[in-house]
């Protein structure tokens, strides 16, 4: 289907979403919510016909170990049973020796001990999302009565702790945490976290044509992050893990960063909606993006859709001033979406450009050490770990989830 190594790992990597953007709850930020305005007149839960032909097709791929990254809206709402399904497909249709690895992103309030029985079982990878102490946390990620999910969510954090579970803690950076790094930090360590993700508030709603106005603001963004950058260097070769931090150490080194935003070329996953469109990211869910149907397209023919290779051009073509930066070879213009079109006020290449240059300019000498003294000690660079799309999205680092090999 594809010579190219990343077209054949984005092939096999889908992000599924079963409910489309149907959530318990209603975060102030949602960027995919409203998503379900370009699928009425569809039932909202991926049917066992579509959930069959999506797993099977992604099976069928020569890649010896796909990937499926289940997210929503809250993927929960499936139901378990679903889950259950998705499985028992993997199981009949994968190939001998293939190997299945499964991640999951969660907002946490409906996991119970079944469901982290069950994730442990088939070494699932959830990532669950955090904003922070409860009074940040509290006032964006709320139930449709306006009261906030934190309880639960920890409630759900700690049954992942307790059933072993492989997690990883993702914070959406805003403007209401974004001046408080050091005490998200400190929270968040303090549940007994030590695998974190930062992805920073640019856009929400079905209106992408500009940053929203709860997008974070680029300096404080910046700022936020190497105040972590600090927090994270201060504790030596065992600190703990940030994906992104890990991702520009893989870069420095020479390697491809598995981090979206940070690659040459966008390469991530294939989006796989509940009634089996494909798109080629999640940010660009709209009518004009549809790549074709699981339910009647094949891999082959929506890999040489026009919008698939207009998409992979993107990010190969920053502006001229990321041409001209000294640090094109960390973000290679970051994310395409960031860009708009080159509608941005004074001309700026990407919305998170002055925030990612008061990044690299301050960690930039201790990132090219680390990378350093890996190159020179010949050991295994940071781990290429599957990650699960951009924003709500599961990573985790230096362990492995345990896949299942067919025998």
């Amino acid at each position: 289907m594809s010579d190219d190594p990343a077209h054949a790992e984005v092939l096999a990597s889908p992000m599924i979403k079963p409910v489309c953007g149907a959530c318990n709850l209603v975060c102030t930020y949602c960027y995919y919510r409203q998503t379900k305005d370009h699928f009425e007149g569809t039932a909202p839960r991926m049917t066992d016909e579509t959930l069959r032909n999506v797993v099977r097709t992604f099976c069928q791929t020569a890649h010896p170990c796909p990937h499926f990254s289940w997210q929503g809206g809250e993927p929960m709402l499936a139901g378990l049973d679903f889950f259950q399904k998705a499985v028992a497909y993997q199981q009949a249709f994968s190939r001998q020796g293939q190997q299945i690895v499964n991640a999951f992103q969660t907002n946490g309030t409906l996991i119970t001990a079944e469901w982290a029985r069950f994730l442990n079982r088939w070494g699932m990878l959830v990532g669950i999302s955090v904003d922070g102490p409860t009074d940040i946390h509290d006032k964006n990620r709320i139930y449709p009565n306006g009261s906030g999910s934190q309880a639960e969510v920890l409630r759900g954090l700690r049954l992942l702790q307790e059933y072993k579970v492989e997690h990883n803690v993702l914070v959406l950076v805003h403007g209401d945490n974004v001046r408080r790094p050091k005490e998200v930090i400190e929270f968040i360590r303090g549940l007994g976290e030590d695998y974190l993700q930062f992805i920073p508030c640019v856009v929400t709603g079905l209106d992408r044509s500009l940053p929203s106005h709860d997008a974070v603001d680029p300096i404080a963004y910046g700022e936020f992050l190497c105040a972590v950058f600090d927090e994270w260097i201060a504790e030596g070769p065992h600190r703990f893990y940030v994906r992104m931090f890990n991702n520009l150490v893989m870069a420095a080194a020479g390697l491809e960063p598995e981090y979206c935003v940070f690659r040459r070329a966008c390469a991530g996953c294939l989006l796989v909606e509940h009634n089996a469109d494909v798109f080629p990211c999640d940010f660009l869910v709209q009518p004009e993006w549809r790549l074709g149907n699981l339910n009647t397209d094949s891999l082959a023919q929506i890999y040489r859709h026009p919008k698939w290779v207009e998409f992979r051009r993107l990010k190969p073509n920053p502006p001229e001033a990321c041409r001209q930066c000294r640090h094109l070879d960390l973000c290679h213009g970051g994310c395409p979406r960031d860009r708009f079109g080159g509608r941005l006020p004074g001309g700026e290449p990407n919305y998170l450009c002055k925030g990612y240059q008061l990044l690299f300019d301050h960690a930039r000498p201790a990132i090219d050490r680390i990378a350093a003294e890996w190159l020179a000690s010949r050991r295994q660079p940071p781990p290429r770990e599957q990650s699960v799309g951009r924003t709500e999205r599961a990573h985790k680092p230096r362990r492995r989830p345990r896949a299942r090999k067919k025998r």
